[in-house]
């Protein structure tokens, strides 16, 4: 089986899509809009290797970190930040649950095992 050799660009945006530390929906957007101009930049100056993308866009950590500094991707930041913090919530209300029956199934069995000495 012949394996195909990957463009620059489709390294280069794997690369990016590596580093972005958004949601899926708003990681996706974000990358159809660096994809574009990646592919812009490959057919304008074709035979274009990666270290070119790199010194035209910059290195792909750097361009996600820009990324995600954008204005937009703010708003996304805080939106995912409460995302988390409701996460954290419901898991701690779980857990305080999950506690409260093993106290209650313990107090039960206490109870059945005074029960069994007093008659005896």
């Amino acid at each position: 089986m012949m394996k195909t050799k990957k463009t620059p660009a489709a390294v280069y945006i794997k690369n990016i899509r590596r580093n972005l530390l958004l949601p899926g929906k708003y990681k996706n957007q974000l990358l159809t809009e660096l994809t574009q101009d990646v592919l812009l930049f490959e057919n304008e100056h074709p035979g274009c290797t990666y270290e070119d993308m790199t010194r035209h866009f910059g290195l792909p950590e750097e361009m996600a970190k820009e990324s995600f500094g954008d204005a937009k991707t703010e708003t996304v930041s805080k939106k995912y930040k409460i995302f988390l913090i409701l996460c954290i919530a419901i898991s701690a209300v779980v857990i305080i649950c999950l506690v409260m029956v093993i106290l209650h199934i313990l107090s039960l069995q206490a109870v059945k095992v005074t029960e069994t000495i007093i008659y005896l």
